[in-house]
């Protein structure tokens, strides 16, 4: 179990390591800054739609990972 552990934690580690070397890419910064400029022009151009969108997908996530033992 012990050794089962480990092994967890080094792939853990070993995939955090990438993460933090895929987002210092000056790429895939180019890419997150030209998504984020996307996404703000299109809450700006439609407000109305962008809001009622975001209540829709946070309420089905909140259906989604709240554990409703009533049912």
């Amino acid at each position: 179990m012990e050794e089962l552990l480990k092994q967890l934690n080094e792939k853990i580690a070993e995939l955090t390591r990438k993460g933090e070397l895929i987002l210092q890419d000056e790429e895939v910064q180019e890419r997150i800054e030209n998504v984020k400029k996307q996404a703000k022009d299109l809450i700006k151009r439609y407000p109305v739609g962008s809001m009622v969108t975001g209540i829709v997908v946070g309420y089905l996530l909140a259906k989604l990972l709240t554990n409703d033992s009533d049912e």
